[in-house]
């Protein structure tokens, strides 16, 4: 077998294989012991581990970096975006928008002074502190809260001078309302006018007149005046001219009214003359006075003279010491007849 011949050569003298067990032997001829090459083999891979490992740190490292240039890529893609703000193609670089400069220099010009004229901090606070110009939230909704040309005034309120009384006492002339006018103004002269239908209804009363004329205030008054005055009505009449525009005219309370214009001639003095008539329905129960001018038509002197109507409706007249001449005589009064 092998080993019989091995141990044979070796009973022939060859030498014997020398064996060094250490890692730091400098003997190149010699054989490692197989525990030096179990610690060098361990060696071997951890040194292969360490190798692997730093691999593996690189590539973390490569890693890192890449991921580090992709931001700061994207971060700065985005400010150059930022910057560019939708800018049109044409002035989207520095340079373009150099050349726009220099080729508007009134422009910058005008750019520069407002940049250059910018409040100052102190101003900038001064400004925010003015409670003038600048509003609080119930200040503003008190504006918001203002009427519109087409908006509700239901919940507005106005100040204004009322005019009106709960015991108005006389009757206020209100000036013409006119265009132009404040709400308040306007107010004023309708809160007088209230005041004074107050008056009007207080002057007239309660009382219950629908049952004389047609009800209404002025139909009632039209009605008794009426039958007030033209119970009966008439005329003077007798022998001397008498004027169209005389009557006689007597109401259901029995005043009888009386205008007589009639001209004649003077009678003698001192003595009393007719002039004119009245029917029964106007005649008092015993004489009355009556007033009496006479008209001198030549002279137009006028003289007051004495006149009487008498129960059997005679007017007569007291001449008196008239001089002789046509007269007329305005004749004028009330009585009252049974």
């Amino acid at each position: 077998s092998a080993l019989t011949s091995r141990l044979n050569a070796l009973t022939d003298g060859e030498s014997v294989l020398d064996i060094v067990d250490s890692l730091t032997s400098t003997a190149t001829g010699k054989a490692l012991s197989a525990n030096q090459g179990k610690v060098l083999n361990d060696l071997i891979s951890s040194l292969t581990d360490a190798v692997n490992g730093v691999k593996e740190v690189n590539e973390s490292i490569t890693d890192g970096q890449n991921g580090i240039y992709a931001q700061a890529t994207d971060y700065t893609d985005q400010k150059i975006t930022d910057l560019i703000n939708g800018a049109p193609s044409t002035l989207d670089t520095l340079g373009e928008l150099a050349q726009a400069m220099q080729e508007n220099d009134i422009v910058m010009d005008v750019l520069e002074q407002a940049m250059g004229s910018k409040a100052s901090q102190a101003e900038l606070d001064q400004h925010t502190d003015d409670d003038t110009i600048h509003i609080t939230a119930a200040e503003r909704q008190t504006w918001n809260d203002k009427q519109t040309d087409i908006g509700d005034t239901k919940n507005n309120i106005i100040t204004f001078n009322s005019g009106d009384s709960t015991a108005p006492t006389a009757w206020t002339d209100v000036p013409v309302l006119s265009s132009g006018e404040k709400h308040s103004g306007i107010l004023n002269k309708i809160s007088t006018m209230f005041r004074n239908i107050r008056y009007l209804y207080k002057m007239l009363g309660t009382a219950d007149i629908s049952a004389i004329g047609d009800g209404t205030v002025r139909g009632a008054i039209n009605s008794l005046n009426t039958s007030f005055v033209t119970s009966a009505a008439s005329k003077p009449y007798g022998n001397y001219p008498i004027s169209e525009d005389s009557y006689v005219l007597r109401n259901k309370f029995g005043q009888v009214d009386i205008f007589c214009n009639v001209t004649c001639a003077a009678a003698a003095q001192n003595t009393w003359h007719t002039v004119a008539l009245v029917g029964a329905d106007y005649q008092p129960d015993n004489y009355r006075a009556l007033r009496c001018i006479a008209i001198n038509t030549a002279s137009l002197v006028q003289t007051p003279i004495q006149c009487f109507v008498y129960s059997i409706g005679a007017i007569n007249i007291y001449i008196g010491n008239l001089p002789e001449s046509e007269y007329v005589y305005i004749i004028s009064g009330s009585y009252f007849v049974n």
